[in-house]
This record gives C-alpha cells, sequence and structure tokens, in this order.
C-alpha cells in the first residue's frame, strides 16, 4: 500500500482501486460515488442482456412455429393450391407464345393478352392475401378485424373475383383466336377458381371498395 499526499487529503492505493480518507471535497467524494454506482449498474446489465435475449429467442421461435403452421393450414387449400397452378401455367403460355400471337393479333386479342398478362400474377397474389388474413383472424391475430364484409380478406377476395372473370373471358377470346387448347385449359381453371372463390369467401361480393363501389359518392 502507497500513501499519496493530494490537495484533498491523505490518499491510500491498494492496487489499482484509490481510498480517500476524510478530508477529500464533496465533489471528489460524489464523483467517487457516481463510479461505484455505474460499477455496479454495468455488472448487472449483462445479465439484463441475456434475459432480454432469451426472451427475444423465445418470441422468435414461437412466432416462427406459429407461421410454419399457417404455411401449412394454406398450403393444404385447394383455393390455395389452384392459384398457384394457375400462376405458374398462365406464366409459362405467356412467355412462350404470347409475343408471336400479338404480333399477329388485332386488338381485341393484343387487349385479352394484356388482361391475361397482367392477372397472371396479380391473382395468386390477392387470393395470397385473403386465405392468409382470413387465417390470422381465425387464430386470433388480427383482433381489430370484426366485421363480417367489410374486412381485409373480403376486399382481397373481391378483388380477385374480380380479376379472375375478366381473365377467364381473356382467355376465351384468346382460345377462339388462337385454336390453342392450352388457352382453354386456363380459362376452364379460372372457372373452378372462381367456385372456389365464392364458396371460401360468400361475402366477397358485398364487399364496398372505397372509390370503386361507392355509387352515393
Amino acid at each position: 500500500m502507497r500513501i499519496h499526499r493530494t490537495m484533498f487529503g491523505v490518499c491510500l492505493s491498494h492496487g489499482n482501486r484509490n481510498v480517500r480518507r476524510r478530508g477529500a471535497g464533496p465533489r471528489a467524494r460524489n464523483r467517487y460515488a457516481a463510479a461505484g454506482r455505474r460499477r455496479k449498474a454495468g455488472a448487472a446489465r449483462p445479465a439484463c442482456r441475456l434475459r432480454r435475449r432469451r426472451a427475444d429467442r423465445g418470441r422468435t421461435s414461437a412466432s416462427l412455429s406459429a407461421e410454419a403452421a399457417r404455411d401449412e393450414r394454406l398450403d393444404a387449400l385447394s383455393l390455395a393450391t389452384l392459384a398457384r397452378v394457375y400462376s405458374l401455367s398462365s406464366f409459362e403460355w405467356l412467355r412462350d407464345r404470347s409475343d408471336a400471337l400479338r404480333a399477329a393479333a388485332d386488338p381485341v386479342i393484343v387487349e385479352a393478352l394484356d388482361i391475361v398478362g397482367h392477372d397472371s400474377v396479380f391473382i395468386g397474389a390477392k387470393i395470397q392475401r385473403a386465405v392468409d388474413g382470413r387465417d390470422r383472424f381465425e387464430h386470433d391475430e388480427e383482433p381489430f378485424e370484426d366485421d363480417p364484409v367489410q374486412n381485409d380478406w373480403n376486399g382481397s377476395a373481391k378483388v380477385a373475383l374480380i380479376s379472375v372473370e375478366r381473365s377467364e373471358t381473356a382467355w376465351q377470346t384468346i382460345a377462339a383466336a388462337s385454336s390453342d387448347p392450352v388457352a382453354t385449359i386456363l380459362a376452364d381453371q379460372l372457372a373452378v377458381l372462381r367456385r372456389l372463390l365464392m364458396e371460401a369467401f360468400p361475402h366477397a361480393t358485398a364487399f364496398v371498395r372505397p372509390g370503386f363501389d361507392e355509387p352515393w359518392r
């Protein structure tokens, strides 16, 4: 132990720690007291951070399990399965045959190609949103969607239904003009998809789209 004289009094040095005797000024004592409190708080922080990390990992694991279970439920739906099949089939047809038909087609066929091209992915996305939103509500994850008609999944289903109906007509037009059997198959797929949509979301047509289905405005 070494003894040092300072302007505040006598300081005893124990290694790297200094302990001041009586005579040290109040500012110095306050600084050392604050440093001691910081050291204690710093020692407690790692344990708090560890507990928070464990809690976060638990919540993340539960969330991932819930999402995996939801994916399994949605994948088992005939509606979702057919929507994926249609999106892939229509994309492949458009990729392989659209340009050649468009080059020699009249404006009616061009418009039909534009419709099915736009709706090819759009239909699947809206159906996915509809079934996902309804599933979350049924499992108490969307507590604020309590209206049986004006809710997100009915709105998504209605938009999907509109796209399905106009794409079905467009494929029929394309099939008649090109005598392409695949175009006929795609139109038939959409007819089945329309029926499944109506069965799964019977209130979809009653949904009022703001700015579109408000004749009183």
